[in-house]
């Protein structure tokens, strides 16, 4: 059972909820043709059935504590199945954005992520920290070496000394958030009397997020899935390559990394990977051929910088190979991109790792899936 969650009206909120996705929620009369067609949703309580009648009303109070809307992987089963076009995904990937801008810590930075009006100023802050940071370092000019050096542009002890910097206070604002979301988690659905064991919980959390498990078991959109899973682990083989790199640099090794490195290799994979699920996916949310591929302004948005990030730094690897001077300014975009990324994890659809975590964790525990 759930605690005593207030149930007032906040117009408000309902405001939010459809001007972010949510605009045909009225539709729902509560046949709960949604939560009987979902492969997803637990025995006890089922969603999204709940939530759409919560949504409804605006009932603020009860949704961004909903472990559920998490649980949900937006495959558009219940939106396919719906018969009267209520689309209960959308209506859920609404509840998520706006939850996402409640626990941002600090909350403008999840405006500035969230509406299209505020992009120009998204993008420059990244732009200007960087052109500092080229100030401070004395090369805020283009080399004039005839061969390309990254280093000699933007040196290894500056960059990853500033991205570090802007990293560690991303992520304790997102720990900030996460707290936030939490309290709300326990006070909502709080654990029984005997939860379950902590690597218990755990271990099957790690186990969906490695394997997209739960994910897999959709079918109006199953593509999306093999997709997902693709961006994920193009993404992980990315990161862990940018890892290997700084290790290499800091421990005096040979720096840019030949071709058959392993590190190298793994950012090759990587970058593979993410371009293929990335352009699915992108595809996808441009396509207007069915309602449950529409797409947010999230979506691209995150998208976008996804595969900008990969684009560019595939691109400066080629061009830094062939000598030319294109390289720098490939990599001042690329490092762009990453800022944006690293700047606002917290704020962005990279928040759905962290709640998303959250939720199936708190769902291991308290006993729910």
């Amino acid at each position: 059972m759930s605690a005593h969650v207030p149930t007032s009206v906040d117009p408000v909120f309902l405001t939010e909820l459809l001007k972010a996705g949510g605009e045909n929620l009225k539709k729902c009369y509560q046949c709960a043709t949604c939560s009987t067609v979902c492969t997803l949703t637990p025995d006890h309580r089922p969603f999204p059935r709940k939530e759409m009648l919560w949504a409804s009303w605006g009932q603020r109070e009860r949704l961004l504590g909903d472990p559920d809307i998490w649980l949900c992987h937006q495959c558009g089963d219940c939106s396919v199945y719906c018969p009267r076009g209520a689309d209960p995904a959308e209506t859920l990937a609404a509840i998520r954005e706006v939850s996402i801008r409640h626990y941002a810590v600090p909350s403008f930075l999840g405006r500035l992520v969230a509406e299209p009006r505020f992009l120009p100023l998204a993008l420059a802050i990244p732009v200007v920290f960087i052109l500092a940071v080229l100030a401070l370092a004395g090369t805020l000019t283009l080399p004039k070496s005839e061969i390309v050096r990254l280093a000699d542009f933007f040196p290894h002890a500056w960059l990853n000394g500033s991205f570090s910097l802007v990293f560690l206070a991303t992520c304790g604002f997102a720990l900030l958030g996460a707290s936030r979301f939490w309290r709300d988690l326990q006070r909502n659905w709080p654990v029984p009397g005997t939860p379950r064991g902590l690597f218990e919980s755990l271990l099957p959390v790690v186990n969906e997020i490695i394997t997209h498990d739960r994910f897999s078991k959709c079918t109006a959109h199953d593509h999306r899935y093999l997709a997902h899973l693709g961006v994920f682990w193009g993404f992980i083989c990315l990161l862990l390559a940018t890892v290997v790199a700084i290790l290499v640099i800091l421990l005096g090794g040979d720096y840019p990394m030949p071709l058959y490195h392993p590190g190298k290799l793994l950012g090759n994979v990587g970058m593979v990977l993410l371009l293929s699920g990335g352009y699915v996916l992108l595809k996808e949310r441009l396509s207007t051929a069915g309602k449950t591929s529409r797409s947010t302004y999230q979506d691209l948005l995150f998208l976008s910088i996804l595969l900008t990030v990969t684009v560019t730094g595939g691109l400066v690897q080629v061009t830094r190979m062939a000598n030319s001077q294109s390289a720098y300014y490939l990599y001042f975009i690329h490092l762009v991109a990453v800022f944006y990324l690293l700047m606002y994890l917290p704020y962005s659809k990279f928040a759905h790792v962290l709640y998303r975590t959250l939720a199936l964790f708190h769902a291991r525990r308290t006993g729910r899936l």
